[in-house]
C-alpha cells in the first residue's frame, strides 16, 4: 500500500470537493437498498448490500445472547431480506496482518 501524507490527503479531498460542486463527480450514488443483491469484488458471487457478522468481539455478544435470542436475529435478518451472513473468526488476527504491511 502506498504512502499516503496528511497533505496529500487533504489535496485529493480538496480536488474531489471541487470536481463534485462543478458537477464532475456525481455527488450522490444511486439509491439503493440494503437488500438488493451485488456482485461481491470481482468474484461474481451476489451477495445481499448488507451483511449480518455473526463474530463481533470474537462471537461473545452472540453467545451473550444465548442460542433463542441468537436464533431470534438471525431469523430477524433473513426475514427482512438479508442473505449474506458473515461467520469469519478471524477479522482481528487479519487486521493486525494488514497492519503489519
Amino acid at each position: 500500500m502506498a504512502h499516503c501524507s496528511r497533505r496529500n490527503f487533504l489535496k485529493a479531498g480538496l480536488a474531489a470537493g471541487v470536481l463534485a460542486g462543478t458537477g464532475g463527480l456525481p455527488v450522490r450514488a444511486a439509491r439503493g437498498s440494503a437488500t438488493d443483491w451485488v456482485t461481491l469484488g470481482k468474484s461474481g458471487v451476489k451477495v445481499t448490500r448488507l451483511a449480518l457478522g455473526t463474530g463481533s468481539i470474537s462471537g461473545k455478544v452472540q453467545r451473550d445472547m444465548g442460542q433463542e435470542g441468537f436464533t431470534g436475529l438471525v431469523r430477524y435478518a433473513y426475514d427482512h431480506g438479508v442473505r449474506f451472513f458473515e461467520t469469519s473468526e478471524l477479522m482481528a488476527r487479519c487486521t493486525r496482518c494488514w497492519a503489519s504491511r
